[in-house]
C-alpha cells in the first residue's frame, strides 16, 4: 500500500499482524502499546489506560523503517503535508481487537480520529 497524506491525519490506536512502515517523505509519530505489558486490560469496556510508561514513542523521519511486531496497538499522526510512505502488513485481526485499540485511543484523547 502506498499512502500520500498530510500533516495533522492520523488513525486511533488499531492492531493488525505485524507490518513494515517505509517513510519516503515527511515525518510520522507513533504510539506503540506491547499487548505483553504487565498490565493488562480491565473490564469488558477495556476502560484500562497504560500508563505513559508502557506506552513506546517513535518519531519516523524519512528513509526510515518502522517495524510493528504482530498484535502491537498503535496510533499514527502525521507530522508534515506531502508524507508518503509505503506499508506492507498481514490481514487485520478480530473486530474485537481492533474494538479494544479504538477504546484506548478514546479514553487517552477523547475521542477517536479517523482519517481515511
Amino acid at each position: 500500500i502506498m499512502l500520500i497524506t498530510n500533516k495533522g491525519s492520523s488513525t486511533g490506536f488499531h492492531t493488525h499482524g505485524s507490518a513494515i512502515n517505509i517513510l519516503i517523505n515527511g515525518k510520522k509519530s507513533w504510539e506503540l502499546y506491547d499487548p505483553k505489558s504487565p498490565t493488562s486490560w480491565k473490564g469488558p469496556d477495556y476502560s484500562y489506560i497504560p500508563d505513559e510508561k508502557e506506552i513506546v514513542k517513535i518519531t519516523q523521519h524519512a528513509g526510515d523503517i518502522v517495524i510493528i511486531p504482530s498484535n502491537w496497538m498503535h496510533s499514527v499522526v502525521n507530522e508534515s503535508d506531502n508524507t508518503i510512505c509505503l506499508i506492507c502488513n498481514r490481514a487485520a485481526l478480530s473486530y474485537k481487537e481492533n474494538k479494544r485499540a479504538r477504546a484506548m485511543y478514546t479514553a487517552r484523547h477523547g475521542r477517536a480520529r479517523h482519517n481515511r
